[in-house]
């Protein structure tokens, strides 16, 4: 995954569609077309790879074997890019995929489920996509792992609107609304909730966003994990 490449004819004719002619403002929060035109770049040359990872053939790199179950289960590299004016970053996301979830291990908060895994995969470029430039434009790191703890529950539906209510009144107050997502921090914690606009949050993808209000040190999470 080092080695994959965006191509940077391609990042550089967005630069100047989006600062030269169209004049866009560096310092603005990325807009809907701003979105769809990154994440378009990044689906076009990201193609095989999710097709690969969506696959009943995909092998796993360390035990190398087929996944042959149900609903599926691994964790995998995913290559994003995110363009400020003329610089182009490439980020490798660290994911964890289950069933038609995927969490980004290295972006703490960035978890999106769909009802196939291809969409969901899609809708993992456009959360990250807009994640990355919240976390840009405060100066904070596109990526870090924090380790939430080891909890039990269980949730009922919520429609994003409440959930996020639910968030302000657990300290994520600082809000940051985007095309697709709604970005939401908390300044004591490094974590940055991506919660998608106008949809259903269910209970399993609230169990997974609700263990990143309790982290613990890396020791700790080892030992929880034995």
């Amino acid at each position: 995954m080092e080695g994959f490449k965006f191509n940077k004819q391609l990042s550089i004719e967005l630069y100047r569609k989006w600062f030269l002619v169209e004049k866009r403002s560096r310092a603005a929060a990325y807009d809907k077309q701003q979105v769809s035109d990154l994440y378009n770049l990044i689906v076009k040359q990201t193609k095989s790879l999710i097709d690969y990872y969506c696959s009943n053939e995909l092998v796993l790199l360390k035990d190398e074997f087929p996944v042959i179950q149900e609903k599926a289960f691994y964790r995998c590299k995913f290559p994003v890019l995110y363009i400020d004016y003329n610089i182009f970053k490439k980020v490798t996301l660290d994911l964890l995929v289950l069933d038609n979830t995927i969490e980004c291990l290295n972006l703490p908060g960035c978890i999106v489920e769909s009802d196939n895994l291809k969409s969901a995969f899609e809708k993992l470029i456009v959360a990250a996509i807009e994640c990355f430039d919240v976390r840009f434009k405060k100066n904070m790191y596109l990526t870090n792992r924090v380790f939430p703890m080891k909890t039990y529950w269980n949730f009922s539906d919520l429609s994003s609107e409440e959930y996020i209510k639910e968030l302000e009144n657990c300290g994520w107050i600082e809000k940051y609304q985007y095309p697709f997502n709604t970005i939401l921090l908390n300044e004591n914690n490094e974590v940055t909730y991506t919660i998608a606009n106008n949809s259903i949050v269910s209970g399993n993808l609230r169990f997974a966003f609700k263990r990143y209000q309790f982290l613990v040190s890396a020791s700790m999470h080892r030992l929880m994990s034995m």
